[in-house]
């Protein structure tokens, strides 16, 4: 209840008692059967059978007397209601009633203030159109007017709250409301709700906030996140990507200002690599078959020879392989590769040499390359005057060392030599034998006779030494041919030696 009502309720209450009191006093002094007093509020005045009176009216009635009473209201006032003994009456909320005298009463007219006092707020972002404005009101009571809310941009109009029991449409933003009362409402607003449409295309799905349809505030930041699946990678968000941060980045936001279709674009991020190999090795690592790798991943290879073969090469999509001729290395996968690795038999060298006098005619090099078991001829020819006597070296795999026509089965590096030698070399040992006897029994004839030379020397006077001057004698002459001293011929041979020391 408003003040002004309270006031007026008072006041009524005052002047009742008043009234009361006042025909306490005087009714032994009256003439009828029961009294009537009839008083006004402020605002208004009473009229008895048609005549205004004044207030407060006092009069007696005999029993079941029907009077007329009137509630005139001052202007800006109207009439509310009759208050106090109304049993009689026969209308109380109509200004214009008959009462029936029963009983003593005591009523009174009660006015009120024509208007009410419409206060009017808003919450949210917008404004009052209708009535001019925020704030407070008069109204005219039991007025219906119009009320207009507008919102502002990206807000919208949800309803008017409070006294809202006489709005005809509480949730539209242009309603009307009866003036029953003083009233106190408030029009909210709230930002606008938009729509957040998210898929995906590809292998992979979005963690925040997910699939589907969303609804956002306007102006409400929303995080964005995408998660490819293994072996793809995210590409971007596609679609109404105006207000994405950062449409290229998997963890990015979306300011929410209008409805927005958006898409998390993902495509494979991985490469196939078909590995096989022939029947002479095998592929260790990463193996052999189909296999699934990161764009961009390094990926170790590695192959293995079986017993007696070695690695020969990569073969197939090379292109990405660092090193095609080794069995260890690796591959850059920057697209679908299928690649098998060969293998060769291991390879060795044989050599073959000569000693003596002959020729190889198989194999034509002295030195020749050839695969683990592989059998290769030899061949060899002795020169005139010389006969073969076998094979040396590394012949345990030759089938028959000792022929000038055999067969070695490689299984190493061989190094054999052809041996020959002079048919006449027994021969010619035993003339070298026997020669050197001849030798040896000829420096003996000649020891012997050199010895018996010198002793007959010795005894022949064939020269001879002057005692006196020590010159030689010739052999003819029998004196010094210096000193005419005879000759001593004994004393050469001393005398020789002698000098030949000297």
């Amino acid at each position: 209840m408003s003040s002004k009502k309270i006031f007026s309720v008072s006041l009524i209450a005052l002047l009742a008692v008043a009234s009361f009191s006042f025909a306490t006093f005087n009714v032994e002094a009256s003439e009828g059967d029961y009294y009537l007093i009839l008083t006004s509020s402020e605002g208004g005045s009473i009229h008895v059978e048609g005549d205004e009176l004044d207030d407060p009216f006092y009069e007696t009635y005999d029993d079941g007397t029907e009077v007329d009473i009137e509630a005139e209201p001052d202007e800006n006032y109207v009439f509310e209601e009759w208050t106090g003994d109304t049993e009689g009456i026969e209308d109380t909320e109509d200004r214009f009633t008959t009462i029936t005298i029963e009983d003593e009463y005591n009523i009174t007219a009660v006015f009120e203030e024509d208007h009410y006092e419409l206060s009017i707020d808003v919450e949210g972002e917008g404004e009052i159109l209708q009535p001019d404005g925020e704030g407070d009101h008069e109204i005219r009571r039991e007025e219906e007017i119009v009320i207009e809310a507008k919102a502002h941009e990206h807000y919208k109009f949800i309803r008017w709250t409070g006294d809202n029991e006489t709005i005809s449409r509480p949730s539209s933003n242009i309603t009307t409301i009866k003036m029953e009362d003083d009233y106190d409402i408030t029009a909210e607003f709230e930002k606008e709700i938009y729509e957040l449409s998210l898929d995906v295309d590809g292998e992979g799905q979005i963690l925040r906030p997910g699939e589907g349809d969303f609804e956002y505030e306007y102006d409400e930041k929303i995080v964005l996140e995408a998660d490819p699946n293994d072996y793809h990678k995210f590409v971007g968000w596609t679609g109404d990507t105006e207000n994405i941060e950062n449409p290229t980045s998997e963890l990015t936001t979306i300011n929410m200002e209008d409805d927005y279709e958006i898409t998390a674009e993902f495509e494979e991020d991985y490469y196939e690599l078909s590995i096989d190999s022939d029947e002479n090795g095998e592929v260790i690592r990463p193996g052999e078959g189909d296999f699934v790798f990161d764009r961009g991943e390094e990926v170790v290879i590695e192959a293995e020879a079986h017993e007696n073969y070695d690695f020969d090469r990569w073969t197939g999509d090379t292109e990405g392989i660092k090193e095609p001729s080794s069995d260890l290395t690796t591959m850059i996968m920057d697209d679908d590769y299928e690649i098998t690795a060969e293998f060769e038999k291991e390879k060795y060298e044989l050599t073959v040499d000569v000693d003596g006098e002959g020729e190889i005619i198989r194999p034509d090099e002295d030195t020749s390359t050839h695969e683990h078991g592989a059998e290769v001829i030899l061949e060899v020819e002795a020169e005139d005057g010389y006969k073969f006597t076998g094979w040396s070296g590394d012949t345990g795999s030759i089938d028959n060392p000792d022929s000038t026509l055999a067969v070695i089965e490689i299984t190493d590096d061989h190094d054999i030599t052809a041996e020959f030698e002079s048919e006449e070399f027994e021969l010619k040992n035993e003339w070298i034998v026997i020669a050197v006897l001849l030798v040896i029994i000829a420096f003996l004839i000649i020891q012997r006779f050199t010895s018996s030379t010198e002793e007959s020397e010795e005894s022949e006077l064939k020269e001879g030494v002057c005692e006196n001057c020590s010159e030689i004698i010739p052999a003819d002459s029998r004196e010094c041919p210096e000193c005419g001293t005879p000759l001593i011929p004994q004393h050469l041979p001393e005398m020789r030696k002698a000098s030949e020391s000297e």
